[in-house]
């Protein structure tokens, strides 16, 4: 289960011994493709976050640095899901009690990859805490409000919205109004709902 993951590891382990900033800072985007390659991630479902979180970064009028910040953190948010088994990742039915354990697991190794880089151990919180709700009800440790990072909260709500107006095997897409509806019912228990109201703004 674990193989991909040691490689990413040893992926990453190899490029702290490249000199220069330029091609470690490729890893990112290379792990993240590893994903599309594979499968794992639908295809264009980063590429439309990277679209948004820039759109949403203007409107929270955030510094170079965090704009950035939140772009690589994008790229690498699902990272964890090359250790999880592809039978489960790329399973057409709901999956059982078991099967979520493991898949929610994604956030911890996403977590350890990122530790292990170095390079990129200052997103590591922001992938771990990326499920968390606001209300305290989410996972891996049931953070809630202001104790989950600022760029976890907002990876949530752009992931969430691009999930929902799109089709997938299990559920047909919203639209922009019916995505932007859901996202308000579930503001202050599932998302930040002051996040919520300004992303609301924007796409409306």
């Amino acid at each position: 289960l674990f193989t991909t993951l040691k490689e990413a590891e040893d992926l990453m382990y190899q490029a702290k011994l490249i000199e220069g900033r330029k091609i470690r800072g490729t890893l990112a985007e290379t792990l993240g493709k590893v994903l599309q390659e594979n499968d794992y991630e639908l295809k264009g479902h980063v590429e439309r976050l990277m679209r948004l979180a820039k759109k949403f970064a203007k409107v929270l009028d955030f510094s170079t640095e965090n704009r950035n910040t939140l772009i690589q953190a994008i790229l690498l948010h699902d990272i964890g899901k090359i250790g999880i088994s592809k039978d489960i990742i790329m399973k057409k039915t709901p999956l059982d009690d078991a099967e979520l354990l493991i898949m929610r697991k994604h956030a911890e190794i996403g977590y350890r990859i990122a530790q292990a880089s170095g390079e990129f151990a200052y997103l590591s919180d922001i992938i771990l805490y990326h499920h968390e709700w606001w209300n305290g009800k989410g996972y891996p440790q049931g953070l809630k409000e202001e104790e989950i990072p600022l760029m976890s909260r907002i990876i949530s709500i752009l992931d969430a919205y691009d999930y929902m107006t799109h089709s997938h095997q299990d559920k047909p897409a919203l639209t922009t109004e019916e995505a932007l509806q859901e996202l308000n019912l579930k503001a202050g228990s599932q998302f930040d709902p002051y996040l919520v109201q300004s992303f609301i703004q924007m796409m409306s």
